[in-house]
């Protein structure tokens, strides 16, 4: 059976990390991945890869009809698409008699309900359909949410995984005793990095740096915001391949999401045996081990009492919640359930 697997892009982020991931895991599948925009930072083995080179708000037509040729000309059997867009243009593209699965990873139909826009995307979401639709929601947290949303529609929860080396990394030693903080996120509202800017406006005495790690429209403006306040404990990065396996030579993990579904970066940091500081949303919650640290993402002063609290600390991780997250999002289980899925369909 062939899948044809659809997304915005193959750039950083979490939908596309998931899918790079699961893909070379699906042995008895063939593979057509199709994204409407590059860049492609995965170039990874064991699919065919298309890309259209059209956005979706002003050529949605031209692509619902190219995904159509490409459906009947490449004679898929499933479509799995990754975004909002297209996951809508899946709908029109897909024949009735195949498959659908459209995944969400976003979680704006809950943190951003009452804006007008979103209003709107769950209207649309709600009005054009597909006879063989099914929604699959990266976390229980997200799933709750797809089925308040769409009562009675088919909905299932299928959690995100990492695959991580059980073997505790080896660190570093810092120079000057620098206590280094890693982030992961493009530079877009939801990572809330003005929140950061000013928590680490309230550090300078402490020895302590911030990496992040992202790219996005927004780096120059956050790099100008920094330099603002004059700070020289917060470095943006910009895009870095590898984030994950970089995490090692770091002494804390911080995320200031406002609005996450999952939160595979955070898994990231637990395979890293890494301290976690991050926002107290539903989605962390979730997945966190006992021992993580949470702070309220609307509030700086907390943020940096927070950091302050851990430097001094130099608190040790909880090995064995740490191990009891990796088993419980595990690459074999996310595979076993989808699989179940894509058969029982």
């Amino acid at each position: 059976m062939k899948i044809l697997h659809l997304n915005d892009s193959l750039n950083f982020g979490g939908a596309e990390t998931l899918l790079m991931s699961y893909i070379p895991m699906l042995h008895n599948y063939e593979h057509l991945v199709v994204a409407l925009t590059g860049p492609n930072r995965f170039h990874g083995n064991g699919y065919e890869y298309i890309q259209l080179d059209l956005h979706y708000r002003k050529a949605f037509w031209k692509i619902k009809k190219l995904l159509q040729q490409i459906v009947n000309e490449k004679k898929v059997d499933i479509v799995h698409s990754h975004s909002y867009w297209t996951n809508l243009i899946s709908r029109f593209a897909t024949p009735s008699g195949l498959k659908l699965f459209n995944h969400y990873h976003f979680a704006d139909y809950d943190t951003m309900k009452k804006r007008r826009k979103v209003k709107a995307m769950i209207l649309m979401d709600k009005t054009f359909g597909h006879k063989r639709l099914h929604r699959i929601a990266v976390s229980g947290y997200m799933g709750e949410v797809l089925k308040k949303n769409f009562p009675g529609k088919k909905v299932t929860v299928i959690p995100n995984f990492i695959s991580c080396s059980r073997e505790l990394p080896q660190r570093q030693a810092e120079k000057n005793n620098i206590f280094k903080i890693i982030a992961v996120g493009n530079c877009n509202t939801e990572k809330n990095y003005g929140t950061v800017i000013r928590a680490f406006s309230e550090l300078k005495d402490l020895p302590v740096r911030l990496e992040i790690f992202g790219g996005g429209n927004r780096v120059g403006y956050f790099r100008d915001k920094v330099k603002e306040h004059n700070l020289d404990n917060i470095i943006f990065l910009g895009p870095v391949d590898g984030a994950g396996k970089r995490m090692s030579q770091y002494d804390l993990f911080l995320s200031a999401s406002i609005s996450e579904t999952f939160g595979l970066v955070v898994l990231e940091a637990v395979c890293a045996r890494l301290p976690l500081l991050i926002s107290d949303i539903p989605a962390f919650r979730e997945i966190a081990p006992m021992s993580a640290s949470f702070f309220n993402p609307y509030n700086p002063q907390e943020l940096a009492g927070q950091i302050r609290k851990i430097f001094n600390e130099k608190q040790a991780v909880d090995l064995k919640s740490y191990d009891q997250v990796l088993e419980k999002y595990s690459a074999e289980s996310f595979v076993s359930q989808l699989e179940e899925l894509y058969i029982s369909e």
